[in-house]
This record gives C-alpha cells, sequence and structure tokens, in this order.
C-alpha cells in the first residue's frame, strides 16, 4: 500500500487551531506508519516493497514529522507544569485526591465540578505527552531500518546493473563453479526467517534453563513458554508481530531473572559424600538430599 505524497501534507496542513492541531499530527502518523509497515518492513506480503526511489522521497517526509513531534513534546510538558502550578495557586496543591478532598468538603453535593476540569486536563495532557513519547520512540527506531533498506537496495540494484566498464574480457570470463546459484543469494524475508526461527528456539532454551536453574520460578516461566508456543516464527506475513512478541517475551524474562538474582538464598544440601548448593527465591534440597543447618 502507498499513500500519495498530497494526502499526506494534506493532514500535516488541515491544522487551523491548536486544539486540532495534534490529532492532525497523530492521523498523520497513523497514515504514515501503516504504509512503512505495509510496505517496507512486510516485503514478503502481498504488498510490493518500497524501490530506492520509494525510500528516497520517503526519509525525508519520516524525518520531518518526527521533527514535528519532537517540537510538540516541550509544548505538552510546558502545558502540564502550566496546569500544576495554577492548581497549586488555586486549592494549595496539584494532587488529585488532596483537591477532591478539600472541594468536597464544600455544600456542592456530587463530585466537584472544579476537581473534574483539573483531572480531565491533567489526564488530556499526560495521554498527551504519553503518546508522543511513543510515537518519537517508533519514528527513532523506523527511519535508521529505512535508511539501512535504502543502502541495501542501492547496492542490490549497483550489483544487479554493471557498467559498460565493468563488463568481462573473455580471459576474465568466470568460470561455471565461480557462478553463485539463486539458492545462495539471501532475500530479505529469508533473513527474517533465519532470526525470527534463532530468537525463538534461544528463548525457548534459554526459559528451560531458568525453569531448572529456578525451580520457584516453573509456573511465571512456563507461561512465557506458551506464549512462544503460539508464535510462528515461519509466518512472515506476522514479522511485526513475531518481532514485539517476542522483544517482549525476552524483557519479561530478564526481568524474572533479575528478580530471582536479587532475592534469592544459597542452601547447601548432602547426599552422603556429594555436597549441593542451591540457589532460588524458596531453595529446597532435592529428593534424597538433606538440608545442612548453619
Amino acid at each position: 500500500m502507498y499513500f500519495p505524497n498530497k494526502q499526506r501534507y494534506s493532514l500535516l496542513n488541515a491544522a487551523s487551531t491548536k486544539e486540532n492541531e495534534l490529532r492532525v499530527i497523530k492521523a498523520s502518523a497513523v497514515v504514515l506508519l501503516a504504509s512503512i509497515f505495509l510496505s517496507l518492513l512486510s516485503p514478503h506480503s502481498s504488498s510490493a516493497a518500497y524501490s530506492a526511489e520509494d525510500l528516497v522521497r520517503e526519509i525525508p517526509e519520516f524525518e520531518e514529522t518526527l521533527a514535528i513531534l519532537i517540537s510538540k513534546l516541550p509544548i505538552e510538558e510546558k502545558r502540564l507544569i502550566e496546569i500544576k502550578i495554577s492548581a497549586r495557586n488555586q486549592w494549595g496543591s496539584d494532587d488529585p485526591a488532596e483537591i477532591y478532598q478539600l472541594l468536597s468538603n464544600d455544600a456542592t453535593p456530587g463530585v466537584p465540578k472544579g476537581y473534574i476540569n483539573y483531572r480531565d486536563n491533567l489526564v488530556k495532557v499526560n495521554s498527551s505527552i504519553l503518546w508522543l513519547k511513543n510515537q518519537i520512540a517508533i519514528y527513532q527506531i523506523e527511519i535508521p531500518k529505512m535508511k539501512a533498506e535504502l543502502e541495501r537496495l542501492k547496492a542490490a540494484e549497483a550489483t544487479a546493473t554493471p557498467t559498460p566498464s565493468a563488463t568481462p574480457t573473455p580471459s576474465a570470463t568466470p568460470t561455471p563453479s565461480a557462478t553463485p546459484t539463486p539458492s545462495a543469494t539471501p532475500t530479505p524475508s529469508a533473513q527474517f526467517q533465519i532470526n525470527y526461527v534463532e530468537s525463538h528456539q534461544n528463548l525457548k532454551t534459554e526459559i528451560s534453563i531458568l525453569i531448572k536453574k529456578y525451580p520457584s520460578q516453573k509456573k511465571i516461566l512456563t507461561v512465557y513458554l506458551k506464549k512462544l508456543e503460539v508464535i510462528n516464527p515461519l509466518d512472515l506475513n506476522n514479522s511485526t508481530y513475531i518481532e514485539k512478541n517476542l522483544q517482549d517475551i525476552r524483557s519479561k524474562i530478564e526481568v524474572t531473572e533479575t528478580i530471582v538474582n536479587q532475592n534469592a538464598r544459597t542452601i547447601t544440601c548432602v547426599k552422603a559424600k556429594k555436597i549441593l548448593k542451591v540457589r532460588d527465591l524458596n531453595p529446597k534440597c532435592p529428593t534424597g538430599y538433606k538440608k545442612v543447618e548453619k
């Protein structure tokens, strides 16, 4: 799928007031991201992959949108500070719970209107700041990916179109054995497949090792293992979904391991002349072993 430049710029230029400016930027970002996800990040799907010419045109637009998003962040953060200062001046606090308690002491029945306005403004600005930070992070990841893809495409085009001066002489004609076979030329989708399969298998192996190492964490680690079972790394039509889930499981495993390492206790177990040290959150000696009391 490809969205014409005119459509994208019309979204950005449609902002006539400050009230709808952020909403328009959001709409523009959605259109731009839909384009990149469908065509660049899924070259194996039915939609056509980007050409070098497409990316030469697209990258400046993405960089421009990123600059706009970055410029909006300080404005929203300034608004948040102003709202809190106003609350402190008016009620002596910027904490919603304290303000609610203070205004509830009035004779007015129900939730105080002043509290509702303050809370709604606070939620709105905080949501805008969070959204902007998330979008900025996405663009900062995707733009380098696009640039890398552009370099790859340029290199591929240069290789596929030899210059006249590069025409080999009869003496320089390569032997049949030196001619690379089609199977020796990895496609982007094949590379993605290898990466996902390796990551998938590595995570499964790591979880299995951690379950043996930390039996008390078997329940939570098994949940991650089951999540991996429903992810098919060979289904490249869902490459973005696969990548996101693998990263999510990876981060959760790291958090679990960190918690265990920080809070684990070590006990010594003996069986005849065998001595075994067990480290876990709730360490227990294996069957046949006895705990050595200190």
